[in-house]
Order: C-alpha cells, then sequence, then structure tokens
C-alpha cells in the first residue's frame, strides 16, 4: 500500500506541450498510480505502470458503466445520447451483445474486400499531394491524406452521404474537443445528423453497416434499437476514423523527422510493417483510456482504489514505461513487429478495428514512401534545433488527453540532388 496522497497531482498543467516528457517524469517518480484532476475538474486516479495498466484494461471490477460512478463523479459535457447502451459505457454481458453487432464492421473478410478499395483511394489522394507540390511546393498530409483516407472508408462503410462528410469530420472532431460548449454543439448536430440516416435507411435500405444493423437482430432474435444503432454509429466513426487519422499522420511525421534513421525503410518499403508496430507503441493516438470506475475497494499497484473512485488508464505512458521497454522513447530492432504495445487497448474493449487501422496505416504510409520518397519536413522548429524530437514537435496538436493527434503534417520535396553512385 502506498503512502496517503494528499493532493492531487499537476499532471495536466504540463502535459499537453510534451505529454512524452511528462511520461518520462512520470515514470521516474516511482509512482505508478497516483491521485490527479482532469482539465475538466473531474478526481480521478491515473495509472501509468505498464503492467498495471494491462491488469487495469482487463479487470472487472473497473466497469465502464456511469452507475458505478462515485458522487464527485462530474458527468460529461457532451449530450450523454450519444454514448448511451453502448459498447464504450457498457459491461458484460450487454457490452458482449453489442460488441458482436460492431465486430460484423471489422470481421476479416470485410477488411480483405475493402483493401483494393483502401488502395485505389491512397493513389488518388497521393496524386492530388504531388499536384499540390508541383503547384506550390507544399502540402499537408494531414489534411490531404491521413484525414480523408479513414474519413472517406467509414463513411462508405456506414453510408454516409458525400456531400455531408465535412460535416461528420467537423463533429466528430467537435465530440473530443475540451471546450465543453464545442463537445455539446457538435455533439447535438451529430445525434440529429445520424438520426435523419437511422431514418433513411431504415426507409431505404443500402449496402452498408447502417442498413445492416437496422435489419439486424441479436443472437435472442431480438432487433437493435433505435439508442443501440446511433450508438454504434459513433463508436465507429470514433474508433475506425479519428484514431486512425492520428496515427497514420503520427507515422509519417516520425518518419519524415528521422530519415536517416528510417533511410532503410524509405529505401525498402516492404520493410515498413515490422515498424509500424513501435510506431504504434511511440504514437498511438489513444494517450488515455476511456474512464473507469471501481465496483468494490481493491489494490491496484500497491494503491487503494475506493469504491466509485475513478480510473484513468494511461495507454500512452504504459507505451513507454522504462521497466516494460529498455530505451522506450526509440525504435528498437529487437522489437519490430512485436505487438506487445497497448495502443488497441486490451481486455473485453480491445479495439475491434485494429486490424482495419493496421491495413490504413500500411497502406497510406507506402503509398508515400513509394511516390514520393523525397518528402521532407517543412517545419522551423524553436531555436534552430533539428533533431528528431524537435522536428515532431514543431507541428501543432489536439490539445486533448483521450485522443492526441497532430493538426498538420507540412512538406515540401527535398530539393538536394540524389547522391551519385560510386
Amino acid at each position: 500500500m502506498t503512502t496517503e496522497q494528499t493532493t492531487p497531482d499537476p499532471v495536466f498543467d504540463t502535459f499537453f506541450d510534451d505529454p512524452h516528457a511528462k511520461y518520462r517524469e512520470l515514470h521516474a517518480s516511482g509512482c505508478p498510480v497516483r491521485k490527479v484532476v482532469t482539465p475538466q475538474g473531474i478526481p480521478a486516479w491515473f495509472v501509468t505502470e505498464h503492467e498495471a495498466v494491462r491488469q487495469g484494461l482487463r479487470d472487472p471490477r473497473l466497469s465502464r458503466r456511469l452507475e458505478n460512478a462515485g458522487p464527485d463523479y462530474q458527468r460529461a459535457a457532451g449530450p450523454t445520447q450519444l454514448l448511451a447502451k453502448s459498447v464504450v459505457t457498457e459491461d458484460p454481458p450487454e457490452h458482449t451483445r453489442l460488441r458482436r453487432a460492431l465486430n460484423q464492421a471489422f470481421a476479416p473478410r470485410t477488411i480483405k474486400r475493402l483493401e483494393p478499395r483502401i488502395v485505389a483511394l491512397a493513389e488518388e489522394l497521393i496524386d492530388d499531394v504531388a499536384k499540390k507540390l508541383a503547384e506550390t511546393g507544399r502540402a499537408d498530409l494531414m489534411t490531404d491524406l491521413a484525414l480523408p483516407l479513414p474519413l472517406i472508408v467509414i463513411a462508405e462503410m456506414l453510408g454516409v452521404p458525400v456531400e455531408r462528410r465535412a460535416d461528420f469530420q467537423r463533429w466528430g472532431d467537435g465530440m473530443l474537443a475540451l471546450d465543453a460548449k464545442v463537445q455539446k454543439e457538435s455533439g447535438a448536430a451529430m445525434i440529429g445528423f445520424l438520426g435523419e440516416l437511422v431514418q433513411a435507411k431504415t426507409d431505404n435500405p443500402g449496402d452498408d453497416m447502417l442498413s445492416y444493423w437496422v435489419a439486424a437482430r441479436d443472437q435472442d432474435g431480438n432487433p437493435y434499437d433505435a439508442q443501440e444503432i446511433l450508438s454504434l454509429t459513433t463508436v465507429m466513426l470514433v474508433g475506425g476514423y479519428d484514431t486512425s487519422v492520428g496515427m497514420i499522420a503520427g507515422t509519417l511525421l516520425g518518419l519524415l523527422a528521422d530519415r536517416e534513421r528510417f533511410a532503410d525503410v524509405f529505401e525498402d518499403p516492404d520493410r515498413l510493417p515490422g515498424v509500424l508496430e513501435e510506431f504504434l507503441r511511440l504514437y498511438g493516438t489513444v494517450h488515455t483510456g476511456v474512464r473507469r470506475f471501481a465496483t468494490e475497494d481493491f489494490e491496484l499497484a500497491g494503491q487503494d482504489i475506493a469504491k466509485g473512485d475513478a480510473v484513468l488508464l494511461s495507454i500512452g505512458a504504459a507505451n513507454r514505461d522504462p521497466n516494460r521497454y529498455p530505451n522506450p522513447d526509440e525504435v528498437a530492432e529487437e522489437r519490430l513487429g512485436s505487438r506487445s504495445h497497448l495502443a488497441f487497448g486490451l481486455g473485453p474493449h480491445i479495439c475491434p478495428g485494429n486490424e482495419l487501422a493496421r491495413l490504413e496505416i500500411e497502406i497510406a504510409v507506402r503509398a508515400v514512401l513509394t511516390r514520393l520518397p523525397r518528402l521532407r519536413l517543412a517545419v522551423s522548429p524553436s531555436e534552430g534545433e533539428t533533431s528528431p524530437h524537435s522536428l515532431r514537435h514543431a507541428v501543432p496538436y489536439r490539445r486533448a488527453y483521450f485522443i492526441r493527434v497532430p493538426l498538420a503534417v507540412p512538406v515540401e520535396l527535398d530539393t538536394l540532388p540524389e547522391p551519385s553512385a560510386s
């Protein structure tokens, strides 16, 4: 049992500028579980140790259900309707029932069927990037590739009309903002839009997941109600679009910031799959797991957790725990290809779209390496620094501790001549 912590740790005071530096500081302190207050004013336990996070992700004593929250917990600012009766906020057995419906969207046969479309889409987007580079000398791999590719894939899977996809993206981003007003407005707009879309699919079914869920029955022969379909769609949007956007952008940013270290990948894109798992560990989009509540008093990594306490499992910190990963801030040869990281979670709530995300990341990044191998980051690090760390942190990021993504990956063509063969 650890020493009683009398005041919350001001973790988030310095988190947003460089969370990876904060993780190093937290690990060096030797305290795996600490009391914090989130930017929304919610008291919680913040868990950073890899083994403790793994345990928390699988522990049935940590519940997603809001009914298990203690009296100090404040409800989220956004409309709760979006995640009511959801795989995100339910525990087994109800979670299991809803998860079966969601898994249909990410079944292996579905992913395999999507692959040619994703490849073609990536090529189309790279054509546009190449054109923009030729015309202006610069492009943004976030807005020109990382963002539209997963958005179009998920929108097509759900049957979202082309003319509404920009709204779909804007509302989805707003729902993840720290600003309570933006959350509420975006969530309300999304509820209205999805309600209309569900009705449209009920009246005129198509070949998409929304139409499938409208007609589907669970294992007991019962239909999914309107609220469940709304929540399934929301989860698929956030889990299948937003996280992939950040992971594509983060991988490109990591590679371009350290071209010398990854010269072999630029020269031979077939080396990419092994490196990707390390990049998921280092630059995974999900930094903090969905809040959980203790259903009973218990101990986690030596810390007493009381019934009703909120617990935040730091995926980002766990993936850089030096006790689990020697030289945790570096890509290590011995870890290439290893899926021991927690970028997609673990246990019953592991991301159902992780294989689709991996496919999208590899296809998008491979297209850049193959078609535009001489790109470089068009950023200006502070004080003239040129280290990979300074280059990565010279781009803006979404101010968030749940899903954190780069807001831009500006690039230009390297105009230096190719080295001559000796």
